[in-house]
């Protein structure tokens, strides 16, 4: 089945970009304070960070009817992650010379907002698309990297390790069940099909090289969420 979305009004829109933009700054700046304090490394506000902005494509859908408003905040923190690999004044969003993982992970987000907005039609929604690609996509880098920096032993390919893959598994399984639960899809194949997306997004994670996994799972999880919500809707 497809899900059914509301048509929003314009200045609803207005509303739903103005909280997001506050969102944003207020997690980054209660970020900081905790990273500041010595309560998180900055990696591990980044990892909560990525869940934050992947859980916001749950919401997106049912706030934005026009591309241009969905893709207006993600865009606006795309700036946001030059500056600061320019500057460096938030901690939490700047990993060091030459990793772009937060960078990576808002220009996909931005990709897939400007393929499922325009591509919905009547009868035919893919807005639901956001969430399905960066929903795995940030919950499985997440996971993996948390658990995987903690504790993780025995090595696989770019250093990765068996727990941290196990935990990024479970990430993208959650991930997974919650978007199929948001938008109601629960037809057999689609079931079936995210079951697949936990399997494919974890592997692609595992054997992507660390400064293109976001982009690299990102596709993989948007690729298998279309099926999800044309081959498997019926």
């Amino acid at each position: 089945m497809s899900p059914t979305l509301p048509l929003v009004p314009p200045i609803a829109q207005l509303y739903s970009f103005s909280y997001s933009m506050a969102a944003i700054f207020l997690l980054l700046g209660s970020m900081e304070l905790v990273v500041y304090n010595g309560k998180l490394s900055a990696n591990q506000a980044r990892n909560l960070i990525a869940v934050a902005a992947a859980g916001w494509t749950l919401a997106a859908p049912w706030l934005f009817v026009d591309w241009y408003w969905a893709v207006s905040a993600p865009l606006l923190f795309i700036f946001l992650n030059i500056a600061v690999l320019r500057w460096g004044f938030l901690k939490t969003l700047n990993p060091g010379p030459g990793r772009l993982g937060a960078l990576f992970f808002t220009v996909s987000l931005v990709a897939v907002v400007l393929v499922a907005w325009p591509l919905s039609e009547s009868g035919r929604e893919l807005r639901p698309l956001v969430a399905l690609a960066m929903m795995p996509a940030g919950f499985t880098d997440a996971c993996a990297a948390f658990f995987g920096r903690r504790y993780g032993r025995g090595r696989l390919p770019f250093k990765r390790s068996w727990i941290g893959s196990l935990a990024g598994l479970g990430g993208a399984l959650v991930a997974y069940l919650l978007t199929l639960w948001v938008f109601g899809l629960w037809q057999p194949l689609q079931l079936l099909l995210a079951l697949g997306g936990v399997i494919v997004v974890t592997a692609v994670e595992l054997f992507s090289p660390p400064k293109l996994d976001n982009l690299t799972t990102a596709l993989a999880a948007g690729t298998v969420g279309y099926l999800i919500l044309t081959v498997g809707a019926g």
